[in-house]
């Protein structure tokens, strides 16, 4: 980017230059909307909004999560300049934690460690926990979003949902930006909770999104939706806040629960 202000005040008229990663063009609109547009936030609105209710589970990794776990904490893990890759085995950690059973989970090149680098069961106690959660929100007549920064984790969940005929949708960067915004307004339909209270006249029929966190935490709008659950953490806090907020609405009718 240019600084176009800076080189014209500029004595000696030198370019003023600043590298900025580009993320998307959503991010890229931002940049040009922002010095244009008046920006406020929900708080700031005037008007009343519903509160977040933040709900923190922990659970004990299984056995052979543990195991998977304790074996890239161990695991060798050097770059091409042979010293220590953190960042490559930060990652490996995240996927244990998230599907220890994911096949992105392998043995680093030149490493001896004991042991295998991944578990043989993805049916772990988060996703236990989260599927008992979700039993617990349709109980209820309501609808849930599941977030996700792998997508393998996300088909961990999709095929336990499958199994127990639970109608549901996956929401992630494996389909175009046009099939998600298709299966985005089926889910946007509503829960039956809104239909007995009157919101709106017939509900929807899937009441679990499965969301990549990386595609649907921006620029979507689930008013109808009050239940939110993170299960795997991106690298960067606001993609949780954004993925939070795609449920929580000025227009929400209900309290959002955050799992």
């Amino acid at each position: 980017e240019r600084n176009l202000t800076k080189e014209d005040n500029s004595e000696e008229k030198r370019r003023y230059v600043k590298f900025t990663p580009q993320v998307c063009n959503v991010h890229r609109a931002w940049k040009l909307l922002a010095p244009i547009i008046l920006r406020r936030r929900k708080d700031d609105c005037g008007e009343d909004i519903v509160p977040k209710l933040r709900h923190v589970v922990r659970v004990p990794m299984g056995l052979g999560q543990a195991a998977a776990y304790q074996f890239h904490l161990k695991a060798r893990y050097l770059d091409v300049n042979g010293r220590p890759a953190v960042g490559a085995k930060l990652q490996a950690l995240r996927i244990a934690a998230a599907n220890p059973a994911s096949e992105l989970l392998i043995r680093p090149e030149h490493d001896v460690t004991p042991g295998h680098p991944r578990s043989r069961d993805s049916y772990i106690p988060k996703v236990a926990s989260t599927l008992d959660l979700n039993r617990q929100v349709m109980e209820g007549g309501e609808q849930v979003l599941v977030f996700s920064a792998f997508q393998n984790g996300l088909d961990v969940f999709s095929a336990r949902l499958k199994e127990a005929g639970v109608p549901h949708l996956v929401l992630d960067g494996r389909l175009s930006q046009k099939r998600r915004g298709e299966l985005a307004k089926l889910f946007k339909q509503g829960p039956p909770r809104a239909v007995g209270e009157g919101l709106i006249g017939r509900c929807g029929t899937h009441p679990v999104a499965l969301c990549g966190a990386e595609c649907m935490a921006e620029l979507h709008s689930f008013h109808l939706c009050n239940n939110v659950i993170l299960t795997a953490y991106s690298w960067a806090f606001d993609k949780f806040e954004q993925g939070i907020n795609r449920a929580h609405r000025l227009n929400s009718p209900w309290p959002v629960n955050v799992w």
